[in-house]
């Protein structure tokens, strides 16, 4: 990590870090002096002041297979598919750990929420070459307390979508891991809100409380995901080989409609589907140059690698165009994350208007999960090489402000909680640090 650590948790999961040796005066002295030292290496074209520091807090060994994430003031840390810990956010204390009954494949996400699939169940897929390929479905989710990682319920299927209050559990058929049924459970004590058979669906996709199944003909069904009674059905215009290639990016859902993907000839095409009737209301035809289309809040975002245009979802008609701007996404309140192509570096765009709010410059911007603002920026050192700049960034008007270095970020591995900057780094630690 940094010049400074001010306490480092050994490499078994449930070791508390140890305190500072040193006396809290001396620390305090020393702390100034290394970091003004580091910051005179840093490349970076901001002259810091004095008092702006930046040190760890607490850091643990991982793995490039660890997965971690931060509920309120808990870091959770899956190692090695098997030993899951807890640990303080504010100095690393280990609040419990246990062993998986079985070694598991857990995303973030799975860690993110504490529902970890707990055994899995072999399925047969055929291929286009008539040839069966085996491959494994999560047979069982294990639900866990965050605040004792005790079991609170265990029930069969895989988590197929969430919402803070909610799962929808999925069990596949053996033969070709169609969904067989939807079962949604509440994720505090998992009780069964509904169940339903799923129909073996070609094409699935849930979200903006509603679940939406699509067969091979294209018979569509639309099911609420607040009592799992059907809300509309009918055929989408889509031919067999869209529906069993379908993915995320050909269709996209919201509170209202459906959005179908569509490159025919060259051209990039949208087309929304009211959900209530299964009926179009309108396409967008992107031209020749467009190359992507993605759902961005409150507007249908089509970028040509030149600039990205937004569409309103209501009617389909063009409202702003944002020039030198691509690879638009959709963060909170009402902004848009995207790329500067002629500096490389990132900014924020006004949903509504495409507006630029703030040019934030070239590095990585680390988000704050709690704010849902970019509160840090990374960029890599050139003198000295291996390093990674912090800066604290003003998320309204764009301004920068060094903190000081860390150790190299490997990928996009970071995540901010106020003023905690928590990362895995190159050196094989996953580390927590304060940031003034």
């Amino acid at each position: 990590m940094s010049a400074i650590e001010l306490g480092d948790v050994t490499t078994a999961p449930a070791v508390e870090p140890e305190p500072p040796i040193m006396s809290p005066g001396l620390l305090r002295v020393a702390l100034a002096l290394l970091t003004v030292v580091g910051l005179a290496v840093v490349g970076a074209s901001a002259r810091p002041e004095p008092s702006r520091q930046l040190h760890s807090i607490w850091s643990i060994d991982v793995t490039d297979l660890s997965q971690y994430s931060i509920s309120g003031d808990t870091v959770f840390v899956l190692n090695s598919g098997w030993d899951l810990t807890a640990y303080a956010l504010a100095d690393g204390r280990v609040r419990w750990s246990r062993r998986l009954e079985h070694q598991t494949a857990a995303t973030a996400d799975d860690v993110a929420s504490l529902l970890l699939p707990s055994a899995y169940a072999r399925i047969t897929r055929a291929e286009v070459d008539g040839l069966g390929r085996t491959d494994n479905a999560t047979a069982a989710t294990l639900a866990l307390d965050p605040a004792t990682g005790n079991e609170r319920w265990r029930s069969p299927g895989g988590v197929g979508y969430r919402d803070a209050a909610t799962a929808l559990l999925i069990e596949a058929d053996p033969g070709g891991g169609r969904p067989r049924t939807f079962r949604q459970v509440r994720i505090a004590d998992g009780a069964v809100q509904w169940t339903r058979p799923a129909g073996r669906p070609d094409y699935w996709i849930a979200g903006a409380g509603h679940l939406v199944t699509v067969g091979a003909d294209g018979r569509t069904e639309v099911v609420g995901l607040t009592d799992g009674g059907g809300v509309s059905g009918g055929r989408l215009p889509l031919s067999r080989d869209e529906i069993t290639a379908g993915t995320a990016d050909t269709v996209q859902i919201d509170a209202t409609a459906l959005y179908l993907k569509r490159n025919e000839g060259g051209r990039l095409t949208v087309s929304a589907v009211d959900l209530a009737t299964l009926r179009p209301r309108w396409t967008v035809d992107g031209g020749p140059a467009a190359r992507e289309a993605r759902l961005c809040g409150a507007v249908l975002c089509v970028d040509d690698g030149t600039a990205t245009s937004g569409y309103d979802l209501g009617t389909g008609q063009l409202r702003w165009r944002a020039e030198g701007w691509i690879n638009a996404a959709a963060v909170t309140g009402g902004r848009l994350l995207a790329l500067n192509v002629r500096s490389a570096g990132e900014g924020l765009l006004d949903a509504a208007s495409g507006a630029v709010l703030a040019d934030l410059g070239f590095g990585y911007p680390v988000w704050d999960t709690t704010a849902g603002t970019p509160t840090f920026l990374l960029r890599d050192t050139v003198t000295p090489p291996g390093r990674t700049a912090v800066y604290r960034v003003d998320s309204r008007g764009g301004g920068r402000s060094l903190r000081g270095s860390i150790d190299s970020i490997p990928g996009r591995t970071c995540v901010a909680v106020r003023d905690r900057l928590v990362c895995q780094t190159t050196n094989g630690r996953l580390t927590v640090v304060a940031v003034a």
